[in-house]
């Protein structure tokens, strides 16, 4: 265990303590300073779940709670295949491995999930859709009387989906979409600035998650992903080209960012 993610638990647990104690102040002051060290350790959505329930927001604490144990179980089940995937997918090329592979294991993560539902609150009802890398598509069937409903991805998920790599810069063609959604694929390409550049350049709404550089320079160092686009470097980009502009943290999703550039 890393020395940061051990002073995170430390912190963790003394929040805990003053949470279980009623000083509710206390201790998110002291969660405010551990969530920083490990973004993606779930101990802060668990205290955030503990939290709501003591203000009474019965409902709410248990689906954080859910969520929490869903992930969990997932790790557990699935961290030997996913180490091997990864390794395999560093030996030969990520797009490379897709191709071979069509749907990925991790497609199934409950975390997409909970993504899914998190994003199509910024869906407005009747959206004609094009889904950028959509995997198994989890956030169709959280669309609003859709319009129209478009895939597209490195493998054939269905008799639907447009099949481009990003990383060769073959993208959909116009399909009268009116919403653009990339939903946590770009930090696994090579070519991370020529998709956001293309998004900008198809001058229709989308909304785009990323872990920027900012927050993932350990992992990229240690080989987890290719080089990072920088927060500031994406969001002046999406401004630059004419976009209003909108950010969120993803409660749960680690250290994702959500943009949300509309027209």
């Amino acid at each position: 265990m890393s020395e940061q993610v051990s002073e995170s638990l430390k912190l963790f647990e003394e929040a805990e303590a003053r949470l279980d104690g009623g000083k509710i102040n206390d201790a998110f002051l002291l969660a405010a300073k551990a969530a920083p060290l490990c973004l993606e350790n779930l101990r802060f959505v668990r205290f955030l779940g503990k939290t709501l329930f003591q203000l009474g927001f019965i409902e709410e604490a248990y689906n954080v709670s859910a969520f929490v144990e869903d992930s969990i179980t997932f790790r557990n089940r699935h961290q030997e295949s996913l180490l091997a995937e990864l390794n395999a997918a560093k030996a030969v090329g990520y797009s490379k491995m897709y191709e071979a592979e069509g749907v990925r294991d991790d497609l199934h993560n409950p975390v997409w999930e909970h993504r899914a539902k998190v994003v199509a609150r910024w869906i407005p009802e009747g959206a004609y859709v094009l889904d950028m890398g959509c995997g198994n598509m989890l956030i169709e069937k959280h669309l609003k009387n859709p319009a129209g409903y478009i895939p597209c991805d490195i493998a054939k998920r269905d008799s639907r989906t447009i099949v481009c790599d990003f990383d060769k810069f073959e993208y959909p063609p116009v399909q009268g979409e009116n919403l653009i959604l990339c939903l946590g694929v770009v930090n696994y390409l090579q070519h991370q600035k020529a998709l956001l550049e293309h998004l900008c350049a198809r001058g229709k709404s989308f909304l785009f998650t990323f872990k920027p550089r900012e927050l993932v320079a350990a992992k990229v160092e240690k080989g987890f992903y290719p080089e990072a686009i920088g927060f500031k470097e994406a969001s002046d980009m999406v401004a630059a080209s004419g976009f209003q502009l909108k950010c969120q943290y993803m409660l749960g999703q680690g250290d994702e960012i959500l943009l949300i550039a509309n027209k």
